[in-house]
C-alpha cells in the first residue's frame, strides 16, 4: 500500500495529456470558471457525450485546490482508493479476508489501472463506483440489511452518471448469475431489490435533470450534429448502444479479438493467471451443471466473459473499457493463488515462473525507458529511486518461506517501476507535448490570452487548461477577414495547418516554435533517441499585422 501510495502521488503531478484528459479537464474548468454546474459545454458549444460527474468532481476540485493537474485528477485517485476497499470487501464476502486483501492489491498494481490515475479519463471513476455497487448489493443478499440497497443504488447512479449504462449490465450480470447459481433467483423480485430501482433514478435525477435543461427542453438545438437531441435518452441509451452499433462514424476497431488480447498486457501482471483460473472456473461449472463449488464464484467469472464477448461486438473499442471489470478479475486471480496456498501452500511452479518472467520484462522496460530513452535527471529523483531500488533488492534477497512471496515481489517491481515512470519517465515524455510549453512561453512573455486563436489539425485543450482560457478556433476565412481589416492577434498553429495560412495570403511573423509529439500514443521511433526527432510535429505562434 505504501508502494501504491507512492505510485498514485506521484502520477498526480504528471502534466495533463491531451485529448481527453485535457478536454475534460478545460470543461470541469468552465463550469467552476462560470459556475455553471447544468450545462456542459466546450469551448463554448454544448457537449453531449460524457455525462457530469467527472465534471462535478473536478470543478469542485478546482474551486478548493485551483487549476492545476493534480487537482483534476485527485477525484479519480480518491474513487480508485474505494474501487480498492470495495473489492477488498468483496473478495471477503465471496472468499475470505486474505483472497479479498491480495485482490485489492492486485487490482492497484494492474498496469491499465495505474495508467487510469495519471492519463485521467473517465474510467477510474467508474471502476470505483461500479466495484462498490457491486459489493453493496452482494453484502444484501447475505445480511439482508436495507442500507446495502441504497448505497448500492447510490453507486450505480454515480457510474452511470460518469460514463452510461455499461454500469448497470456489469452490475446486473453478476447479481443475477450469483443468485441463480444460489437457487436464489426469485428473491430479486421482493420489494428491497426492486425499491433499488427506485433509489437509482433519485440518485441519478441531478444528471437528468440538467440534461433536460440543457438539451430535452430545448429541442430547437443541434447537438453533434442532429436537431432536437435528447440527452436523457443519450444517457440511457444512445451513448452505449451508438458505440457498439458504430453510429455516428464511431468505427475503429473491427477485431473481435481485440479485448481478448489486450487484457493481456492491460492487467499485467496478473492477466495470465485471471485467465486461466476464468477459463477453468467455467469449465468445472459446466461439468458441474452450474451448481455452486467451492472456491467458484461463478458470478466473477461468469460475468467478466460474458462482458468481454459483448464488449467485443462494438464496433468502437478502446483499452481503458475494459477497466470496469478489473475488480472482478482481480478476485478472480487472488482467489486462483490462495486455493493453491490453501491446498498445498504454495503456489505451482508455473504460476511463479509467470510471475518471475514477467517482473523480468519490467525490469527491462524501466531500464530501456530511464536509462536509455529518457536518462534519469534530477538529484531528488535519482535519490528517491536508488532509495526504492536498495528496498525492492533487500525484499528479493531476503530468505523467507511465505508461500506468497512471487507474488509480492511482482508487486513490488511493478510498483517501483511505474513510480521511476512516474518520476522520471512521463515528465520527460510531456516536455514533448507542445501544449505546454507553449502556454509557459505565453505565461513568461505575457502575451494577452484573449488575443490569440487557434488553427491547429486537433484541438490541443491541454493548452486552453494550463492558460485557463478557452482559445477560440475560427475558420479561416474569419481568420482572413480579420487579418485584411489590419488586426492584429496571435494564431496557434502546426505543420499540418500552416501551409493553408501560407496559401491564404496571411500576414505572418513566428514568434516561437516548440516541438510537438501525441504523447498518449507513444511508438517505437519516439522512444528511441535516434529517431525521435524524425517523429515530432511543431506548434508554433504566429503574429499576424
Amino acid at each position: 500500500y505504501i508502494v501504491l501510495a507512492a505510485v498514485f502521488t506521484a502520477g498526480l503531478f504528471v502534466p495533463l495529456m491531451n485529448n481527453d484528459a485535457g478536454e475534460y479537464a478545460l470543461i470541469a474548468l468552465n463550469m467552476a470558471q462560470d459556475n455553471d454546474f447544468v450545462n456542459i459545454t466546450r469551448k463554448g458549444q454544448d457537449y453531449l457525450d460524457k455525462p457530469h460527474l467527472l465534471f462535478w468532481l473536478s470543478a469542485l476540485s478546482f474551486k478548493i485546490f485551483g487549476a492545476h493537474s493534480f487537482a483534476y485528477k485527485l477525484p479519480s485517485v480518491l474513487f480508485s482508493i474505494l474501487a480498492i476497499y470495495s473489492t477488498t470487501k468483496l473478495g471477503t464476502i465471496l472468499f475470505s479476508r486474505m483472497t479479498g486483501i491480495l485482490g485489492g492489491l492486485m487490482l492497484g498494481f494492474s498496469q491499465a489501472f495505474i495508467i487510469s490515475n495519471y492519463d485521467v479519463r473517465t474510467d477510474a471513476i467508474l471502476t470505483g463506483a461500479t466495484i462498490f455497487a457491486i459489493w453493496q448489493f452482494i453484502s444484501f443478499s447475505a445480511d439482508k440489511k436495507y442500507s446495502h440497497i441504497i448505497l448500492g443504488s447510490l453507486g450505480l447512479a454515480a457510474a452511470v452518471g460518469t460514463k452510461g449504462i455499461l454500469p448497470i449490465i456489469v452490475a446486473g450480470l453478476v447479481i443475477v448469475i450469483h443468485m441463480l447459481c444460489h437457487k436464489r433467483i426469485m428473491e430479486v423480485f421482493h420489494w428491497k431489490w426492486l425499491s433499488s430501482i427506485l433509489w437509482f433514478f433519485l440518485f441519478l435525477s441531478p444528471v437528468l435533470y440538467c440534461y433536460y435543461l440543457q438539451f430535452d427542453s430545448q429541442p430547437e438545438k443541434i447537438t453533434n450534429g442532429v436537431k432536437g437531441m435528447s440527452g436523457i435518452k443519450f444517457l440511457l441509451w444512445t451513448q452505449s448502444f451508438e458505440r457498439l452499433a458504430g453510429q455516428r462514424n464511431m468505427v475503429n476497431n473491427s477485431d473481435v479479438l481485440f479485448f481478448l488480447h489486450t487484457f493481456l498486457w492491460a492487467f499485467l501482471p496478473w492477466s495470465i493467471i485471471a485467465y486461466y483460473e476464468t477459463f477453468r472456473d467455467w469449465i468445472i461449472t459446466i461439468k458441474n451443471k452450474f451448481t455452486v463449488t467451492r472456491h467458484i464464484q461463478f458470478a466473477l467469472s461468469g460475468a467478466v466473459l460474458l462482458i468481454m464477448l459483448l464488449m467485443s461486438t462494438s464496433q468502437f473499442k478502446l483499452p481503458h473499457y475494459l477497466n470496469i471489470i478489473f475488480p472482478l478479475f482481480a478476485l478472480i486471480a487472488a482467489k486462483s493463488v490462495m486455493r493453491f496456498i490453501e491446498e498445498k501452500n504454495k503456489i505451482p511452479s508455473w504460476m511463479s515462473a509467470v510471475l518471475y518472467g514477467i517482473s523480468g520484462l519490467y525490469v527491462l522496460l524501466g531500464l530501456v525507458l530511464n536509462v536509455w530513452a529518457f536518462p534519469l535527471s534530477g538529484i531528488f529523483q535519482i535519490i528517491i529511486i536508488t532509495i526504492a531500488c536498495i528496498f525492492l533488492i533487500a525484499a528479493i534477497l531476503r530468505k523467507s518461506a511465505f508461500p506468497l512471496k512471487p507474488v509480492f515481489i511482482t508487486i513490488l517491481i511493478s510498483g517501483t517501476i511505474n513510480l521511476i515512470l512516474n518520476l522520471n519517465f512521463f515528465p520527460q515524455v510531456m516536455t514533448y507535448q507542445g501544449s505546454k510549453p507553449m502556454a509557459d512561453y505565453v505565461i513568461a512573455n505575457d502575451i494577452p490570452k484573449d488575443s490569440i486563436i487557434g488553427f491547429t489539425h486537433r484541438s490541443y485543450f491541454a493548452f486552453d487548461f494550463e492558460l485557463e482560457h478557452d482559445i477560440p478556433e475560427p475558420q479561416l476565412a474569419e481568420i482572413q477577414q480579420r487579418s485584411a481589416a489590419g488586426e492584429s492577434f496571435y494564431i496557434l498553429t502546426d505543420k499540418q495547418k500552416l501551409p493553408e495560412l501560407i496559401t491564404a495570403g496571411v500576414p505572418l511573423r513566428q514568434i516561437t516554435s516548440v516541438p510537438h509529439f501525441h504523447v498518449s500514443r507513444l511508438n517505437l521511433k519516439f522512444i528511441n533517441p535516434a529517431t525521435r526527432a524524425a517523429t515530432l510535429d511543431s506548434l508554433m505562434l504566429m503574429k499576424v499585422n
